[in-house]
């Protein structure tokens, strides 16, 4: 049940359950399962992907190979959701992920432009404002 839409900082919290080919649920015995999201080359550049640090995800095994994870994104964008057993995708893996900015902050958002620097009484002065959350998105 990986979400598909997240929000930067905001705790996402998904389940797995293991099952066989056959459909039918599998104890695991806590196996180790690999839960990491990386950037989609399709959105990002290369220059973007090279600067974008995977985020794992913190799995907990709960019983009959049922499994808890929880995942914080703050960049935003669209990533790939794996999800690996011994190296080998589990059904539907990658899941692809977009991930919102946050709300914004003030105190992150910079104004640029003349009307930044002086304003005369009656006349038009323009800036531009770019908004950003509290992760630069």
């Amino acid at each position: 049940n990986i979400t598909e839409i997240l929000t930067a900082g905001v705790t996402n919290v998904f389940y797995i359950q293991s099952k066989d080919s056959y459909d039918n649920e599998v104890d695991t015995n806590g196996a180790p399962i690999l839960a990491i999201s990386e950037a989609d080359p399709q959105f990002f550049s290369v220059s973007d992907i090279s600067r974008i640090q995977p985020t794992s995800a913190t799995l907990k095994y709960l019983a009959k190979g049922f499994y808890e994870g929880v995942v914080i994104m703050t960049k935003s964008g669209k990533f790939l959701f794996n999800l690996k057993y011994n190296s080998i995708h589990l059904q539907g893996s990658p899941f692809q992920i977009t991930v919102n900015p946050s709300q914004i902050d003030g105190g992150m958002c910079v104004a640029i432009g003349s009307g930044t620097q002086a304003a005369i009484s009656g006349e038009i002065a323009t800036f531009t404002l770019f908004a950003y959350d509290r992760f630069s998105n």
